[in-house]
C-alpha cells in the first residue's frame, strides 16, 4: 500500500494508475499503454506517449504507432542480462 488516498474517491492504490506498461508481442514492443484505475474521477488518459517515436498516442492512432521506428537511444541497445 502506498498510503496515498485519491482525493475524489478515497481509494488507496489510486496513484498506481499513472504508469505506462510496455507490452511485447513476438519480441516487438507495442505502443505504451497507460493504465488507469476504475475510479470515474481518475484524470489519467488511457494512452499517453508512444514508446517508439515519442509522439502522442491515443486509441485512434495506436495502429499507426505499431510501425514506428524506435528512437535512436543507446539504452535500447544495451544488454540487460548478464553474459555467462
Amino acid at each position: 500500500m502506498t498510503g496515498y488516498l485519491c482525493p475524489g474517491c478515497r481509494i488507496e492504490q489510486h496513484r498506481a494508475c499513472t504508469g505506462n506498461n510496455d507490452w511485447y508481442m513476438a519480441g516487438y514492443g507495442t505502443p505504451a499503454v497507460r493504465t488507469r484505475c476504475a475510479c470515474p474521477c481518475c484524470p489519467q488518459e488511457v494512452r499517453g506517449v508512444c514508446d517508439r517515436c515519442g509522439g502522442p498516442c491515443d486509441p485512434q492512432t495506436a495502429v499507426e504507432h505499431r510501425t514506428c521506428r524506435p528512437a535512436a537511444d543507446a539504452t535500447r541497445h544495451t544488454p540487460t542480462e548478464v553474459i555467462r
